[in-house]
């Protein structure tokens, strides 16, 4: 393995306080909706107020995040991401001082808030790359390190609850994960690279990202990819508790995203032959039938080995699609072209469990999997009819200037 793509990415000037500040900053995606069950219940709400809650504030990530993107197209980082840091912070302050007992419209509103004041961080950042490094392999590096390690935030995240709710409260917990949020996009905004980053400015009407159909089939591949994983997340707790050790759930969930982690960083690590999408398309459809043999698994042993190998197409997959959506999307409009996969990423995670616990529920954990299993097989489905789609140049064009950094290439080999 070369791990020279990974150096020259964090050692290239300003880069390891921008990676690092995003992912502190974008800690909270791996902590609030665990944190606000956590904080409504131990104070007498019920699960289902407290789901209510959760799912505000995803609604509100998921209808705030294009709008915020937009901004930063047309105004600059720095001047949507610092008042949105600050508004998450005293968001998530309110939430942790108001009593369960307070009018769910009320509780709900401020999870909404909260969610819609999230500084959308992962979009800028992913923008951010081609306009920072201009070797295409250090570009591919960088996705691939983002994929990889997006991992640890929905690792380190939920711990970082739970350890803080036992030695401080729960309150505490939904505080923190505002502090952290706050901290982390300060430091990434207030950077040299983040202020002087602008969006190239294109003559005539301005582009809207669903109009890029590459844009379009990425957005969908996101809903049914994380949509299966988020299925496949609920079919492994089920298991688990079927099994008689609810807690193993937690161990299965660990190895899964370990092993997810370990091949996003291997991926990166290399240069690979033949078209992203093709192989987008052979690790997805590789992890839905290493998916699908979990169903029939009741030995937990044999559902941890197995979820070792599924794990191993995610984070790839992820990288390679995140650099096609750098590639194929249209000219001044590329950070909202990401929150749009954030949305898929989103709805398509909450459709995910809600299906799969309706399922689960009324079939048992094997229908769980074989849903997860079809999703994914779905989102491969996706790229593989719209592989024309992906095969285009994102922006060609004299009109993008020095601050957008180089223009986006057309999808090649070794792109990951």
């Amino acid at each position: 393995m070369d791990f020279t793509g990974y150096r020259r990415f964090l050692g290239h000037p300003g880069v390891l306080r921008l990676f690092g500040g995003m992912l502190v900053g974008r800690l909270p995606t791996g902590m609030l909706s665990l944190a606000i069950v956590l904080r409504i219940t131990s104070d007498g709400g019920s699960y289902r107020l407290a789901g209510g809650i959760a799912a505000a504030f995803t609604l509100g990530v998921a209808v705030a995040f294009p709008a915020l993107s937009r901004q930063i197209d047309r105004r600059g980082q720095t001047v949507v991401l610092i008042p949105c840091a600050f508004a998450t912070l005293a968001s998530a302050t309110v939430l942790a001082v108001l009593p369960a007992t307070s009018a769910p419209p009320l509780l709900m509103a401020t999870g909404a808030l909260l969610g819609a004041t999230l500084p959308p961080l992962s979009s800028a950042s992913r923008t951010m790359w081609p306009s920072v490094l201009d070797d295409p392999t250090v570009i591919d590096a960088a996705y691939a390190a983002d994929a990889t390690f997006q991992e640890l935030i929905f690792i380190v995240g939920p711990l970082l609850v739970v350890a803080i709710a036992t030695l401080v409260g729960t309150a505490a917990a939904i505080v923190a994960a505002g502090i952290l949020g706050c901290a982390g996009t300060l430091v990434f905004a207030a950077s040299r690279i983040s202020r002087a980053w602008r969006a190239p400015v294109m003559p005539g009407r301005r582009n809207k990202p669903l109009r890029s159909p590459g844009i379009r089939v990425l957005a969908i591949t996101m809903f049914a990819l994380v949509g299966g994983f988020a299925a496949e997340e609920v079919a492994i707790i089920a298991v688990a508790r079927q099994a008689g050790s609810a807690g193993a759930s937690g161990v299965l969930l660990a190895v899964w995203s370990l092993s997810s982690l370990v091949a996003g960083f291997i991926y990166g690590s290399r240069t690979w032959p033949g078209q992203p999408a093709v192989r987008v398309v052979t690790l997805l459809v590789a992890t839905s039938l290493v998916t699908l043999a979990l169903a029939p698994q009741r030995n937990l042993l044999v559902v941890a080995g197995i979820l070792a190998v599924s794990g191993l197409g995610g984070a790839p997959a992820l990288s390679a699609i995140y650099r096609t959506a750098q590639q194929v999307a249209l000219p001044g409009v590329v950070t909202e072209s990401y929150a749009w996969l954030g949305v898929g990423n989103l709805v398509g995670g909450a459709a995910g469990a809600a299906v799969a616990g309706q399922v689960i529920t009324t079939r048992g954990p094997s229908d769980g999997f074989i849903l997860a299993a079809g999703a994914i097989a779905i989102s491969a489905i996706a790229i593989g009819l719209g592989r024309r789609s992906l095969v285009e140049p994102g922006a060609a064009g004299p009109s993008a200037g020095p601050a957008a950094g180089p223009l986006p290439r057309s999808i090649a080999p070794a792109s990951g």
